[in-house]
């Protein structure tokens, strides 16, 4: 099995990521999946997709967790039937989940020139600092990846990536870092891991 990497942040929170090498006829053997598993599948178009999908859950499996154990709340996240937290992300040939006691969030992306387009509709006056990274792509996918595990983490409807989630600044060569979640008059701060590879990054996000 292509496990590109596995870890614990702790003794509450596991994290692993599945580089998929396999072909979709292959993962179909090798995953058996819930009724409602096999619906979302099927309402799938692309093939990459499908694949991304079977292999979030054969990670379940080496997670030792079965494929029926995992749901959706009302939000549409990932939830597990006892009672720990879970977090899926993919990108290109990459599938990855976190499992945590407590709230938790990971996304992983793909380094592609439109993060270019659409920097300006998530970064705020206090996150300029990542404009002086010596790779300003790296740098800007590294923060929506940020941006996208605390909304997975915080898991509510109506916020705002610019004006709700502010990652507090860091430099190129942390694997550390913070953020904060106001709405509503309210502060949420959580504690970021970073993953940063040659061709993709992510982040890991979670309440201590």
């Amino acid at each position: 099995m292509p496990i590109f990497n596995s870890f614990k942040l702790d003794k509450n929170k596991s994290l692993y990521i599945w580089n998929i090498k396999e072909s979709l006829e292959d993962l179909e053997k090798e995953v058996n999946l819930s009724i409602f598993d096999k619906k979302k599948l099927d309402s799938i178009k692309l093939v990459e997709r499908k694949k991304e999908f079977l292999a979030s859950r054969k990670l379940l499996n080496f997670s030792k967790l079965k494929n029926k154990s995992i749901g959706y709340n009302i939000n549409g996240a990932p939830k597990l039937d006892n009672g720990k937290f879970i977090s899926i992300t993919h990108c290109k040939n990459f599938a990855g989940i976190a499992i945590s006691e407590n709230k938790i969030g990971f996304d992983l992306e793909n380094y592609r020139n439109k993060i270019y387009k659409i920097a300006n509709k998530f970064i705020n006056n206090d996150e300029k600092f990542i404009y002086e990274f010596d790779s300003t792509i790296k740098g800007l996918t590294l923060l929506w990846t940020a941006k996208e595990a605390v909304y997975k983490a915080f898991s509510a409807k109506g916020i705002s990536f610019k004006n709700n989630i502010i990652i507090s600044p860091f430099k190129k060569e942390q694997k550390k870092g913070n953020a904060r979640v106001y709405i509503n008059k309210k502060e949420t701060q959580f504690s970021l891991n970073f993953i940063i590879e040659k061709n993709f990054c992510g982040t890991i996000a979670y309440i201590d």
